[in-house]
């Protein structure tokens, strides 16, 4: 069972010394990559620049040299390129933190569980690595956190593009009787505002519009639609396995504006739960069980309720890839 460490809300003063308790001099003499998402352009949502470099000060104290890390989207924005990321990351308050920040992209083909995940270098190439999260809703998973921070975070455009696509789906004409439970189910908005999956006579996607988030192939009643490479769940605890295997962690997520779309959105609203407050650990599997055990009972719903999805499929699929445990131990501090 895993230690997870839980700061509430109205204690987050308490960061520092919370950290402590979790060994950073082990970091001594490194250079650290600290994994974070710095807000999409207009997004006001992330996690605060004020808190990242509390967690910074407290690692470079202890002897490691932190740097604040993250990789390009593969979709177009305010972060699709190095020079724009930037801008945005100084424009979003990461710029006067005193710590360099890096933006990633090409890296290292890593094989997990029959897949290739191009890591980037930055993270690839580092002996440890510090994930600070922000733990929120999410359109396909219904929970972003660490085990997302990492399994899309830490890879290439092209690989999420891969994970994105991989989870698209394939029909099987023979099997498909034109039921329309599949449209149904669909949450992707396709052109002129029709669904990206439509049965209208025959069956037809938008794979363009199309998130991969693979609703409908979990949902055919006929078992006709497959995926294209693997359900969207497994194929970003692969992403994260890819990124994290035999490396020293500690990570740390922020429940805090709990908005019900990623960082990645510039609108990420609405604000789903009250904060909840800040939790550490060593295991990003347990990490995030406990952010979304707090986080429901905060709300008094599931995120099942809200995004009609499993929110702890893609942890299950983690635990059993040796990521970590969704057993977890709660110690409060403050």
């Amino acid at each position: 069972m895993s230690e997870v460490a839980f700061i509430p809300a109205d204690r987050i003063e308490a960061l520092p010394r919370a950290l402590k308790a979790f060994g950073l001099e082990r970091f001594r003499g490194e250079d650290l990559p600290v994994k974070l998402h710095m807000g999409e352009r207009g997004n006001r949502w992330y996690v605060s620049p004020r808190i990242v470099k509390s967690i910074c000060d407290e690692l470079s104290r202890a002897g490691a040299r932190p740097f604040l890390f993250d990789t390009l989207p593969c979709y177009e924005g305010g972060r699709d390129t190095k020079e724009k990321y930037l801008e945005t990351a100084i424009m979003n308050g990461f710029g006067g933190l005193g710590y360099p920040i890096v933006i990633g992209n090409d890296g290292v083909n890593v094989e997990a569980g029959g897949h290739s995940f191009e890591v980037a270098e930055e993270l690839y190439r580092s002996k440890s690595a510090v994930g600070v999260s922000h733990a929120k809703g999410h359109v396909i998973t219904a929970l972003g956190a660490t085990i997302k921070n990492f399994g899309m975070g830490g890879l290439s455009n092209r690989s999420k593009g891969y994970i994105h696509d991989g989870g698209k789906p394939v029909v099987d004409r023979g099997r498909c009787d034109l039921c329309g439970t599949c449209e149904a189910l669909c949450p992707s908005e396709g052109a002129h505002g029709e669904r990206a999956l439509r049965v209208r006579g025959d069956w037809s996607i938008d794979y363009g519009a199309c998130l991969g988030c693979g609703r409908c192939v979990r949902g055919c009643p006929r078992g006709a639609l497959s995926y294209r490479a693997g359900d969207f769940n497994l194929l970003l605890a692969l992403g994260a396995k890819a990124c994290l295997m035999g490396k020293e962690g500690l990570y740390v997520n922020v429940a805090l504006k709990i908005t019900k779309y990623c960082d990645c959105a510039v609108n990420a609203l609405p604000i789903i739960c009250e904060d909840v407050g800040i939790l550490i650990s060593n295991d990003p599997v347990a990490i995030d069980a406990a952010s979304a055990d707090l986080m429901e009972g905060k709300m008094g719903r599931s995120f099942a309720e809200i995004f009609g999805v499993d929110a702890r499929a893609h942890l299950r699929f983690a635990e059993g890839l040796g990521l970590g445990s969704l057993d977890y131990e709660l110690i409060e501090m403050g």
